[in-house]
């Protein structure tokens, strides 16, 4: 019967210490070398961990990393007369460097934008390599929300994926940005086969960052008076669409506050904005018992000739869909 020891040590000195439970050896000669100290270690059971460093502990704690920094990984074989029997020792030399997430520099945390198609920039993660790719992530901030309670609760405003700069520039064929709104935004570091994790921050855009004048952006949508009715399945069947359109929804379940809906592109990106779906009788995104009609406001989505797009609506018990062409007027 013998146990393992498992020492890290960082200038000669161990910050962590490892034992194993003890086990049998197979009979034989048994090799532990580098190349399958890992896999040993694995099987074995009834582990004890002893931080020498507190500090050490606390940062491994809270990050799952040892901080960065050169150090040495030892593994010792005793029998239960705690005599030493490997020689010499299993060592080997490596550097811990963990992944530090992307920080937020542009727009600055709080800061007031007038510009209707701003730049995003941010730390490259580190170690930085080649392959990283960056998502950006989007969303509007409703009185009272918070950026997490946001991002937990409310459809992505807009998104970007597979960004391989540290900065980006908010195209203008996304979703316009309402002026007197805030919006949170945060990125997210594909690092290998893992995302890093991420901060979160917030601007706000002001009363005459876009185009329209407010007055004008606080009139009603308008559509003509043809109503499309929404389907339980997705299919390959559509509608083409000049520009607004209304829907009607029928609801026998119960009323709802607000409704959840999404207008994803051929890129499944939902681009959808605050009351794209707007009920005529409450004037808002409610939904009541019976027969509703909601005008879809696409004008202001900055939708892309002959392209496709796909409506999903969430109703009490289901979603229903519809899938149009936007064919533009111009």
């Amino acid at each position: 019967m013998v146990y393992l020891d498992a020492k890290i040590l960082k200038d000669g000195e161990p910050i962590l210490i490892a034992r194993s439970g003890s086990f049998m050896l197979k009979e034989g000669i048994t090799t532990i070398n580098s190349f399958n100290a890992e896999s040993v270690l694995q099987s074995m059971s009834n582990i004890s961990t002893d931080y020498i460093q507190n500090d050490i502990f606390d940062e491994i704690l809270q990050t799952g990393y040892i901080p960065s920094g050169n150090y040495m990984f030892c593994l010792i074989v005793f029998n239960l007369s705690e005599e030493e029997l490997s020689n010499p020792d299993v060592c080997h030399l490596f550097t811990s460097w963990p992944v530090t997430p992307p920080r937020l520099l542009l727009p600055q945390d709080n800061s007031d934008i007038d510009t209707e198609l701003p730049l995003f920039s941010w730390t490259h993660v580190m170690p930085y390599k080649p392959s990283v790719t960056y998502n950006l992530q989007l969303v509007e901030l409703f009185d009272g929300q918070g950026p997490f309670d946001a991002f937990q609760s409310n459809y992505i405003f807009y998104k970007s994926n597979i960004i391989r700069l540290n900065s980006f520039q908010y195209p203008i064929s996304a979703p316009s940005l309402n002026s007197c709104r805030s919006y949170a935004w945060r990125i997210i570091g594909n690092y290998d086969s893992q995302q890093t994790d991420f901060q979160t921050q917030v601007f706000n855009t002001t009363c005459d960052s876009v185009v329209e004048d407010v007055e004008e952006n606080k009139k009603d949508p308008t559509a003509s008076d043809v109503y499309y009715e929404l389907s339980r399945i997705l299919d390959a069947s559509f509608y083409h669409v000049k520009g607004n359109f209304k829907i009607i929804l029928k609801n026998s379940y119960g009323p709802l506050d607000r409704m959840k809906y999404a207008l994803y592109d051929k890129d499944n990106v939902n681009i959808s904005a605050s009351n794209t779906l707007f009920n005529i009788v409450s004037e808002d995104e409610s939904l009541s018992l019976n027969s509703n009609i909601f005008i879809v406001d696409i004008e202001r989505l900055g939708l892309i000739n002959d392209e496709f797009y796909v409506l999903e609506v969430q109703g009490p018990k289901r979603k229903y869909y519809m899938k149009i062409k936007y064919i533009s007027e111009e």
